[in-house]
């Protein structure tokens, strides 16, 4: 987020706060609407959770959920920092999150490109 928030100043634009929260599990991917609005989107309790998380995030960090750190091809690849027990609406339980430290030089790379999409999404007018 500092390099692209780098080239956005350079470029005379504003910059911008990434808040990024992931989490595992099951979900429904597809396009819903009507003719006159149609959207790829994602549906379920797996997305509801990560969005909840993500709106307690810390900006410019990758936050997930514990059952994603559990996933052996994420495990392998990160570092990871337990973060304090938190209360997400709409649940029950608390959850204590994992704060991504630091990520393999694959990754890093995967997650720059998101962040670089993410930045030219920014720009164009809404």
């Amino acid at each position: 987020a500092a390099a692209v928030n780098a080239r956005r100043g350079n470029a005379g634009l504003p910059t911008v706060q990434f808040r990024v929260a992931v989490n595992s599990g099951l979900m429904l991917a597809g396009n819903l609407g009507s003719r006159e609005r149609m959207e790829f989107t994602v549906v379920g309790n797996s997305v509801n959770l990560a969005s909840r998380l993500c709106e307690q995030a810390p900006t410019s960090e990758l936050v997930i959920t514990p059952d994603t750190l559990a996933e052996p091809s994420v495990v392998e690849q990160v570092s990871a920092e337990a973060l304090p027990e938190i209360e997400l609406k709409g649940y029950d339980r608390p959850m204590s999150p994992y704060l991504i430290a630091a990520a393999s030089d694959d990754l890093e790379r995967q997650i720059r490109a998101c962040v670089d999409v993410a930045a030219t999404i920014a720009r164009e007018p809404t």
